[in-house]
């Protein structure tokens, strides 16, 4: 309880930050518009597509990787355990 207590406070800690800093709307405001935080400057429709596109393909290529690194680990568990059952050991007892 105490864990999940201070894990709560770290986390507002940290929102009351970034929203004090105003890091949401600027956030927001790239994401919607493509002004760049702390300059006038902004990004053409064209590049904003391209950014989200690229940004979208890196994240689900991230997920689908571990997903298939996850059914590889448990697909060799699986034959190993089974290559483990049907052997037998070489010996009874070592030689000390």
């Amino acid at each position: 309880m105490r864990k999940t207590i201070n894990i709560l406070a770290l986390v507002f800690f940290v929102w009351l930050v970034l929203n004090a800093l105003h890091i949401p709307d600027l956030l927001l405001n790239f994401i919607l518009i493509g002004a760049l935080p702390g300059s006038t400057a902004t990004l053409s429709p064209s590049m904003m597509l391209a950014i989200m596109t690229t940004t979208l393909g890196m994240i689900v290529f991230e997920l689908l990787a571990r997903r298939f690194d996850i059914f590889r680990k448990i697909r060799y568990n699986l034959v190993n355990l089974t290559n483990k059952r049907d052997r037998l050991p070489k010996r009874r007892f070592s030689r000390v």
